[in-house]
C-alpha cells in the first residue's frame, strides 16, 4: 500500500455491505465531465470586441454583432433566421422600399389601363377638392393627364414616378447594404457606395417635385435650378460613390461636408421662390410646411445618429437590439420620405385643383 501511495495509486475503498455499487449517472462529476466533452455550438451574434472591424462603426452598441459570414445565403438567412443589432434597420427600409415598389406598380398599371381606355383610378385621386391637409399622408393622387384635369401633363406622371422610384432604390440599397454588413470587408465597401447612390437618388427626386411645382409658371426656371440640382447630385456622386480615393475613414467628414453642401442647393430656388411669389402663394406651390416636417425628420435622424442617442446613456446594452440611434435615423428617414410625399402631392391638387394651372 506503501508504494501505491507514492506512485499516486489508491485502493478502491471497499464497498459496504448491502450497499448498491454506484452507477456512471449517479455520479455529479461523470456528469459534469460529459457535459463539457460535448461540442458547444458558438453563438450567432457576438460583442462589439469580437465582431468584424468592418462592423465595428457604434461602440455603444455593445452586443447583437454578427459574425463574418463571407455568404450572400448566410447574410440573407440572418434576415429572418435570427434577431441581430441590424434586423430593425434591414426590415424598416426593407418594408418602405416594398411599398415604394408596391406604388410604382400600381400607378404603371394605373398608367396601363388609362392607355387602354379604362380610367379604373381616376376617382381615386381627383383633385378638384383640392387639399387635403394630414390625410395627404396616405391618400392617392392621380397624376395621369385626363378631360377631368387638362392642366395635368406627363411631367406630373414622371416627377411621382421618379420620387417614388427614388425612394424604392434608396431604401432598397440600404437594406442590401445592412444585410451586408456581416459578409467581409470587400463586399461591405461595395454596398455601402450603393448605400451613398441611393441617398443621393431620393435626394434629387425629392427636390425636383418642389421646383417643378414652385416655379409652375417659370419654366425656366424649373429647368434651371433642375439642372444646378441634377449637377450638384452628380457632383456629389463621384466624390462620395464613384472615387476609390475619398472612401477611406480619413475622409468621412468630407463625404458628410458633400452631403450637406448638395442639400444646401436647395436654399437657393426655395429663397428665389419666396422673393419672387411671396410666402403665401410658394408655400403653397413648395408646401412649406411640408417640407419643414421633412427637414424636422432628417435633421433628428442625423442628430440621433451623430450623438449615438440613446444608447450612450446606457451601460447595460439596453437598446442594441431595439431603439439604438442607427435604427431611430431609418425609421425618422421613412417619416421624411412620407412627408415628401405629402407635400408633392398636396402641391399637385393645388396646383391643378384650387388654381387650375392658369398662368398669366
Amino acid at each position: 500500500m506503501a508504494l501505491f501511495s507514492r506512485l499516486g495509486w489508491t485502493s478502491p475503498s471497499p464497498t459496504p455491505p448491502h450497499s448498491p455499487s454506484p452507477t456512471r449517472s449517479s455520479s455529479p462529476a461523470r456528469q459534469q465531465r460529459f457535459v463539457s466533452s460535448r461540442p458547444s455550438t458558438p453563438s450567432r451574434t457576438v460583442t462589439f470586441a469580437e465582431a468584424p472591424s468592418f462592423a465595428q462603426d457604434n461602440p455603444y452598441v455593445r452586443t447583437g454583432y454578427r459574425r463574418e459570414l463571407r455568404s450572400w445565403k448566410s447574410c440573407i438567412y440572418s434576415v429572418v433566421g435570427y434577431t441581430h443589432n441590424e434586423t430593425v434597420n434591414i426590415w424598416s427600409h426593407l418594408v418602405a422600399s416594398a411599398f415604394a415598389f408596391l406604388v410604382l406598380g400600381v400607378g404603371g398599371f394605373g398608367l396601363l389601363s388609362r392607355l387602354q381606355g379604362d380610367d379604373w383610378w381616376q376617382g381615386i385621386g381627383s383633385v378638384k377638392r383640392g387639399r387635403i391637409g394630414y390625410r395627404a399622408l396616405w391618400t392617392a393622387v392621380y397624376p395621369f393627364p385626363s378631360a377631368e384635369h387638362p392642366s395635368v401633363s406627363h411631367q406630373d406622371t414622371f416627377l411621382f414616378g421618379l420620387l417614388f422610384a427614388g425612394g424604392a432604390l434608396c431604401f432598397a440599397f440600404s437594406a442590401v447594404f445592412h444585410t451586408a454588413l456581416a459578409h467581409s470587408h470587400e463586399v461591405v465597401a461595395r454596398t455601402r457606395r450603393l448605400d451613398y447612390l441611393g441617398i443621393f437618388l431620393l435626394g434629387n427626386a425629392c427636390f425636383l417635385t418642389n421646383f417643378y411645382y414652385g416655379f409652375h409658371c417659370d419654366p425656366h426656371l424649373q429647368h434651371f435650378y433642375t439642372g444646378l440640382m441634377t449637377a450638384g447630385t452628380g457632383v456629389g456622386i463621384f466624390v462620395v460613390v464613384l472615387s476609390d480615393e475619398y472612401q477611406t475613414h480619413d475622409y468621412r467628414r468630407l463625404r458628410a461636408a458633400v452631403f450637406v453642401a448638395v442639400g444646401m442647393i436647395a436654399v437657393f430656388p426655395f429663397g428665389h421662390a419666396l422673393i419672387r411669389y411671396g410666402w403665401d402663394e410658394s408655400s403653397k406651390t413648395m408646401s412649406f410646411h411640408w417640407i419643414a416636417l421633412e427637414s424636422l425628420c432628417y435633421l433628428l435622424g442625423a442628430l440621433f445618429y451623430a450623438e449615438r442617442c440613446p444608447e450612450i446613456f446606457s451601460s447595460t446594452g439596453r437598446f442594441d437590439l431595439l431603439g439604438s440611434s442607427h435604427q431611430l435615423f431609418h425609421i425618422l428617414a421613412v417619416m421624411g420620405f412620407m412627408a415628401q410625399y405629402a407635400g408633392a402631392s398636396e402641391a399637385f391638387r393645388y396646383v391643378h385643383g384650387e388654381w387650375g394651372a392658369v398662368c398669366v
